[in-house]
């Protein structure tokens, strides 16, 4: 009798055989998690903020910019703590916001918008650090 048991391949495990290979996983994975944890926190101290620069892309009907702010910040922040823990489904979110983020940001070029990128941090830019 032929078993259909699904085998299930672990990627990490495969991939990331040697001792350097599994340290450079987690220092990216650790760095990508800390960079949307920062990102997500400094937003969501003043959610207005983003919500104004969403605002600016035009993309979103203005009654959604907010709704939309708080959305994208908790799960910039849900992505990386899942990150952190090595959640399942926590890469592909983050993968997902980053494709977002490209896509975004290439709309805005070509609409001729002056790009900063201030949700990463409004009061760097309120500042005149960005």
């Amino acid at each position: 009798m032929i078993s259909h048991q699904k085998k299930t391949a672990k990627i990490p495990a495969l991939l990331l055989t040697s001792r350097p290979a599994r340290c450079l996983y987690h220092l990216c994975r650790l760095i990508t998690a800390g960079i949307f944890l920062w990102s997500g926190l400094t937003k969501a101290m003043n959610p207005a903020d983003f919500a104004t620069i969403i605002g600016a892309y035009g993309l979103v009907p203005d009654m959604l910019n907010g709704i939309t702010a708080v959305t994208l910040i908790a799960g910039e922040i849900v992505a990386a703590i899942g990150l952190l823990f090595e959640k399942k489904g926590a890469l592909i979110a983050i993968l997902l916001m980053t494709i977002l983020f490209i896509a975004v940001l290439g709309y805005g070029i070509v609409l001729g918008l002056d790009i900063v990128n201030a949700g990463a941090n409004p009061q760097l830019f309120a500042a005149g650090w960005l």
